[in-house]
């Protein structure tokens, strides 16, 4: 029996998140949605293309270490 209920409270936390993302989800119009998705694309761009380069500078500069 014990099973059954954690079953129900797990599906009740479920439903009670989807309406929660279904409403913070209504709040905004799909114009706004669109821009904040290319905002957070152009900063996690900014962040990998950031990491990969400095990536590469420390290779660089390992190389130029070693070769004196």
């Amino acid at each position: 029996m014990a099973l059954v209920f954690g079953a129900f409270k797990f599906w009740d936390w479920i439903k009670y998140r989807v309406g929660v993302i279904t409403v913070a989800m209504a709040m905004l119009s799909l114009n706004e949605w669109a821009v904040l998705t290319g905002i957070f694309c152009t900063i996690g761009t900014f962040f990998v293309n950031w990491y990969y380069e400095h990536k590469k500078f420390l290779r660089s500069t390992a190389r130029d270490i070693n070769c004196e």
